[in-house]
């Protein structure tokens, strides 16, 4: 109950706006979708194929996935290895997303998850299947778990509780790898992506704004940012970073009890952190960087690409999938966060 009241509190709080100043940093001329931080490599994901970046973000590199059939949408690391998802399958790289294996060559990939080392993915129907598979041994073998015939649109692991976003839905929770399911919420739109933290998992919604559970996803309230169409979401700690369509970016320091709006020129598809410094993955103009906090930010070559998911491992490897990237520094990044993408 003492959570419910204080997750309840958050309709009292206010949003506050600053602005910013942006200039890209590449690649340019594309969408990027997805971006990984693995080691001391930068990845993106683009429409086709996944590039890389030893130097942050600087240059880039086209691996050896690539094609326009490559079509890159989440990542996520697992021990030693990154895994992708493209239309058409998974990807896996055990060398920071320089070179990449084909793991599985059917279903349209549109969001992955790891915990405990089973590696969770979210299939698209029309084409597809839809629902969620699962890997035990590191992409060797891939299994159907549930919610076939359902169109997933996020993932993400709270404890022993894996929780999927759908497009038509809700909200889903498993507690026992997928042998039973839950609906949890079907009242708040639909789950674009989803991020956790402890028991706390926050979703953002395509109308309203971020919901956020204090039980591992059983139960859902309204946050104060309640009226935007939520396209990415990270949580370190108590920070959440959340990227919106045509509203820029926002920030909470507690938990989602308050946020701050800062103006942003382009759609923010995917969120990532890289040694201190936040990458956000945009729709036409590549990636920007802020080494201030926000306030000013500065282009790479990697730009006019659109990037639609970013996670990291530690501070060390960001991945991207484009076409586009957007970067800035904030306070407390240090401890870490995790796309949910």
């Amino acid at each position: 109950m003492k959570n419910i009241i204080i997750l309840i509190s958050i309709f009292l709080t206010g949003i506050s706006i600053l602005n910013a100043q942006w200039q890209s940093i590449g690649p340019y001329n594309g969408q990027s979708h997805a971006i990984e931080i693995k080691g001391n490599n930068i990845v993106s994901g683009t429409w086709t194929g996944v590039l890389y970046s030893t130097n942050g973000g600087n240059n880039w590199v086209q691996s050896n996935l690539s094609g326009m059939e490559k079509k890159t949408t989440s990542f996520v690391v697992s021990g030693n290895l990154i895994f992708a998802g493209i239309t058409g399958g998974i990807h896996v790289s055990s060398d920071n997303g320089i070179n990449w294996q084909q793991s599985l060559n059917i279903e349209n990939i549109s969001s992955l998850t790891a915990s405990f080392g089973n590696i969770y993915g979210g299939c698209q129907t029309s084409p597809g299947s839809g629902g969620v598979i699962v890997t035990t041994n590191n992409g060797t073998n891939w299994s159907q778990i549930g919610l076939t015939g359902k169109h997933i649109l996020s993932l993400t692991t709270s404890g022993n509780y894996l929780v999927v976003g759908t497009y038509n839905d809700g909200i889903f929770i498993s507690t026992n790898n997928g042998s039973n399911w839950i609906n949890t919420s079907n009242v708040f739109g639909k789950p674009q992506c989803l991020a956790s933290n402890n028991n706390f998992v926050y979703a953002g919604t395509n109308s309203n704004g971020i919901i956020i559970s204090s039980n591992n996803g059983l139960n859902w309230v309204q946050s104060s940012l309640n009226n935007e169409n939520i396209l990415s979401l990270k949580v370190i700690g108590d920070i959440i970073y959340a990227g919106t369509l045509n509203s820029g970016f926002y920030i909470s320091t507690n938990a989602g009890l308050s946020f701050t709006q800062y103006t942003f020129p382009f759609d923010i598809r995917s969120l990532g952190i890289y040694n201190s410094n936040i990458f956000a993955g945009t729709t036409f103009d590549g990636i920007y960087k802020s080494t201030n906090n926000g306030a000013n930010w500065t282009k790479t070559n990697f730009n006019n690409q659109k990037i639609v998911g970013l996670s990291t491992d530690g501070n060390k490897y960001l991945q991207a999938h484009t076409t586009m990237v957007y970067s800035f520094q904030l306070m407390a990044v240090h401890h870490g966060f995790r796309l949910i993408w």
